[in-house]
């Protein structure tokens, strides 16, 4: 059980890493987006590797210690993953705690993107474009708050001269192609139908918050456990 607690883990560890360095190499029109060039956000990302990488080292620790009955190795895990849990426990009550400042601070960012990147040419302007088209055509959403985003934007006031937001704002047909584009995009009167991104991305945890909570009950439960088979073990080494 020690074994495929730890192969688990080493998964999770994975998993994690993995997602990590994407945002760090790959992924940054993420960070463009939402205006994420400050430190909070490149530190996060450090964050997750380091977290990723130290959840690797351990379920080989814990494997090892566990192959070798090694007493030592076994307290050491046992140790550094009830630090881990008491972490992940903090980080929960922080995340719901400061959800209204988490909350500010994205949208500051990811309207700033929309009113001063979207639509200009070139450097963080062709990611922010990508990202926003890509977020507002999958989401089925305008904006952050909603289409008023677009208003007295880059994008509005040089680029067009004629519409608020752009096409992606707008709905796709079974062939993939913008439906009535000139009714969804019009300037008078100034609103778009959709709802904001933000809102999308809160029905979509609301949708499946159950399973987000499951899943991450789960994974503390699988270091719960991995922690007692460890002191079990270990109390059983002379």
């Amino acid at each position: 059980m020690m074994f495929v607690f730890n192969v688990a883990i080493l998964l999770c560890g994975c998993a994690v890493l993995g997602l990590g360095i994407w945002v760090v190499v790959d992924f940054s029109s993420f960070t463009a987006t939402l205006n994420a060039t400050s430190l909070l956000f490149q530190y996060a990302s450090y964050v997750v590797i380091v977290v990723g990488s130290i959840t690797i080292v351990m379920s080989f620790i814990g494997c090892v210690g566990a192959w070798k009955k090694n007493k030592c190795l076994l307290v050491t895990f046992a140790v550094i993953h009830m630090i881990f849990l008491l972490a992940e426990i903090a980080a929960i009550v922080m995340a719901f705690a400061f959800t209204s400042d988490l909350d500010r601070l994205l949208s500051d960012g990811a309207t700033k993107t929309i009113k001063e990147d979207y639509g200009v040419t070139g450097g963080v302007g062709s990611s922010v474009t990508v990202a926003w088209d890509f977020a507002q055509t999958t989401l089925k959403c305008c904006g952050y708050h909603n289409g008023n985003d677009y208003i007295g934007s880059y994008y509005d006031v040089i680029v067009t001269h004629a519409q608020p937001w752009p096409n992606s704002c707008c709905d796709l047909n079974a062939a993939g192609s913008y439906v009535d584009v000139t009714s969804c995009t019009v300037r008078s009167p100034r609103r778009s139908t959709r709802q904001g991104c933000s809102t999308s991305l809160k029905n979509i945890v609301r949708e499946y918050a159950v399973v987000i909570g499951g899943v991450t009950i789960g994974v503390m439960m699988v270091q719960l456990l991995a922690v007692v088979f460890a002191c079990c073990i270990a109390s059983s080494v002379a």
